[in-house]
């Protein structure tokens, strides 16, 4: 019988194209390996390039909705700011009654698809509805919360079991953390979550 092959041998031949940065920090990692001979043991048939995929997959939307969802913040401020402006002119230069009920109603119309756009925000970005942008570090923190909590439901879904401790291994380590994130930080955030 062949023996298995290693969580690093498993990871070289991942063909992936993005993110070589993880692989990186993957790579480096000296409880990688053994993360994934407990993970193997509690999760039987656990095939590690759909595990991979899963961990890859996870990393790429955590960052992508957080990107993606400012984007859209920024876009919606904006928006507001032009028909607000709009609506001070109007109100300012006070046209004849139907160009002004005319131009009320496109201004109306401009802002109700603005508060349709912000209902697609994702949560983790409507955090800060203010006019100041979000400094990087806070962005990493949302990006580390949806990656856990978007991991612990993997485990949960294969084993029903959360697996804490290793949802926070590969966290510290997608996300370059030197410590100080830990299987307690990951059921916070679970809870948290659940609220």
């Amino acid at each position: 019988m062949l023996p298995k092959p290693s969580f690093l041998d498993e990871l070289a031949r991942f063909p992936a194209k993005v993110h070589t940065d993880l692989i990186a920090r993957l790579q480096a990692d000296d409880d990688i390996e053994f993360m994934w001979d407990n993970l193997t043991e509690a999760i039987p048939g656990l095939d590690a390039q759909d595990f991979i995929k899963t961990v890859f997959n996870s990393y790429g939307r955590s960052i992508g909705r957080i990107r993606t969802g400012e984007w859209l913040m920024r876009e919606c401020r904006t928006w507001r700011a032009k028909y607000e402006t709009r609506l001070k002119q109007l109100l300012q230069n006070r046209p004849p009654d139907t160009e002004f009920a005319d131009r009320l109603e496109d201004i109306a119309g401009g802002l109700r698809l603005n508060v349709l756009l912000e209902s697609f925000i994702p949560e983790s970005s409507r955090q800060n509805r203010t006019g100041w942008r979000h400094k990087p570090k806070q962005t990493g923190l949302r990006s580390r919360r949806l990656f856990a909590l978007e991991l612990s439901r993997f485990f949960y879904d294969r084993c029903r079991q959360w697996r804490d401790e290793e949802v926070a291994l590969l966290t510290r380590v997608a996300f370059g953390l030197k410590s100080e994130f830990g299987g307690d930080n990951v059921r916070e955030l679970r809870r948290k979550r659940q609220r």
